[in-house]
């Protein structure tokens, strides 16, 4: 980290090692949540790791205020302190996201088609995947710039097999015999989970500019 710009605020390092790693637990947590919804969103187990979900993205939002309030407070240059607003706003997006679709889908009480079970779950599992090194390339930028552009590529790459699946999925839904009503609940639904590697691919591309600038 301390190769970065802002290399003497080790507070404010130390604090995005931290929000990384709540951010990614939230992210763990909502696949947990969202698979054991696919059985049943009305169950205990669903209602205790949606709560969960809450827990980190409240962890994640404390976090987040921490870091703004020691960037106001230290003596940054205005263009390094928006680089860094700018980023933990974007990150912020990502588990905020996460544990509004996790609460969606248990409030609406989701029930889903028996047989898109594996391939709800594995949208989720793509999601959370990209998120996974979202967090790597977040990191990197604290540690080595060059990984940076890579890892933002591999982003791009599971996005890219995200829309796939998710095109895929949705035809399946509105395959199948049922009320449209329903069919067009569970579209939303698809579509708000494959919102994470969006929000996801926009902090990747934040984070390319991030790395041209130290290259400069």
């Amino acid at each position: 980290m301390s190769n970065f710009f802002w290399k003497r605020e080790r507070t404010i390092e130390q604090l995005m090692d931290q929000y990384l790693e709540e951010m990614r637990t939230c992210l763990d947590l909502f696949k947990d949540a969202v698979c054991t919804m696919l059985e049943d969103s009305t169950s205990q187990a669903a209602a205790d790791l949606v709560l969960q979900v809450d827990q980190a993205e409240s962890r994640c939002d404390e976090l987040r205020r921490q870091i703004e309030m020691e960037l106001y407070g230290k003596a940054l240059m205005p263009e390094s302190r928006g680089d860094l607003l700018g980023l933990i706003e974007a990150l912020d997006k990502v588990p905020n996201w996460a544990e509004e679709m996790a609460y969606d889908i248990h409030l609406q009480r989701v029930v889903f088609p028996q047989t898109l079970h594996k391939h709800f779950c594995t949208l989720v599992e793509k999601n959370v995947q990209c998120v996974h090194v979202l967090y790597e390339a977040a990191s990197a930028i604290f540690k080595d710039i060059d990984v940076v552009f890579t890892l933002a590529q591999t982003i791009r790459q599971i996005e890219n097999e995200i829309d796939d699946l998710e095109h895929q999925l949705i035809r399946e839904v509105f395959d199948i015999e049922e009320r449209l009503s329903y069919q067009n609940l569970l579209h939303r639904t698809i579509r708000g989970i494959c919102d994470i590697s969006d929000k996801a691919q926009n902090v990747a591309e934040r984070l390319t500019v991030l790395a041209a600038k130290r290259q400069i």
